[in-house]
């Protein structure tokens, strides 16, 4: 249980967007505290500027921030006492959240509209390209009253997520659906008092939803440290959904289908070099 609050400022020359999520999880007793900020800078055109990410997850902060280049972005990355920094390469145009709002507003007019657009994930430290498509008006109910609202459905490519929205007619969110590893997440417009309320109270998982965050094999490797690989096979069980992109170092897409992948793992051997670009992370 949580909320999430977003406030939106505009300037002379730049729109501000402070966003707060508070997420509370417990297990057997035990919370973890999930405390997220978030502060977007964009220009009045919508084209992402900077971002600053805070978390809190279970007492251990970190922060990300990030200062958007044509066609590059600079990131700097604290945690542990540790610093680091990164650069994450882009082409064509990169919208903020009011970027990809006004374009809700200049594109989908009909049923059946869509748009592609990119959009940078701090938390994950990169660019994802998206498709947003206009499926219906619907009625939703928040706070005891009927709304219509525009239905919207967003896509990402490498990125198995699913995201329903209800919009207002100004293209700001009413009411949202995703799912996450405990099951569908659902926000929808409250005011500050019931957010805060809902946000206090202590909710146990169910073991249903614990276990779903879990991956099980039937297969137990009896000496694991002589293996030289292992190949899986991950099936995605959200139709639709896609897979994420399983590029990176000692692993091999050997097969891949819209919701099925065959990966295979391989041990890496002492003194190896990589082969290609140089890393883009470097430690400080």
């Amino acid at each position: 249980m949580g909320y999430y609050h977003e406030a939106i400022t505009h300037s002379d020359d730049e729109v501000k967007s402070v966003i707060h999520m508070l997420m509370r999880i417990s297990r057997l007793g035990s919370e973890a505290v999930i405390d997220s900020r978030q502060v977007f800078n964009e220009d009045l055109q919508g084209n992402l500027k900077g971002v600053r990410s805070e978390l809190l997850f279970s007492k251990e902060p970190s922060t990300s921030t990030a200062y958007i280049r044509q066609s590059v972005i600079h990131t700097v990355n604290e945690a542990g006492g540790n610093a680091s920094s990164a650069e994450v390469f882009y082409a064509g145009v990169l919208p903020g959240n009011e970027g990809i709002r006004l374009l809700t507003l200049k594109t989908l007019s009909r049923v059946g509209d869509s748009l592609a657009y990119q959009v940078f994930i701090p938390d994950l430290g990169r660019v994802f390209k998206g498709v947003r498509k206009y499926t219906g008006m619907e009625q939703v109910e928040l706070n005891g009253k009927i709304t219509n609202a525009m239905k919207v459905k967003d896509t990402f490519e490498g990125f198995p997520i699913v995201r329903e929205s209800w919009l207002d007619p100004e293209g700001r969110l009413l009411k949202s659906s995703e799912p996450n590893p405990f099951g569908q997440m659902t926000l929808a417009l409250s005011n500050e008092t019931s957010a805060r309320a809902i946000a206090a109270m202590e909710i146990e998982l169910s073991e249903n939803q614990y276990a779903a965050t879990l991956a099980r094999s039937n297969v137990r490797l009896t000496q694991p440290r002589v293996l030289e690989s292992v190949t899986l096979k991950i099936t995605q069980n959200v139709p639709g959904a896609g897979l994420p992109d399983f590029a990176g170092s000692y692993q091999q897409v050997i097969r891949k289908s819209k919701d099925e992948v065959i990966l295979q793992i391989r041990k890496p051997v002492p003194g190896e070099m990589r082969a290609g670009r140089p890393e883009y992370l470097h430690a400080t």
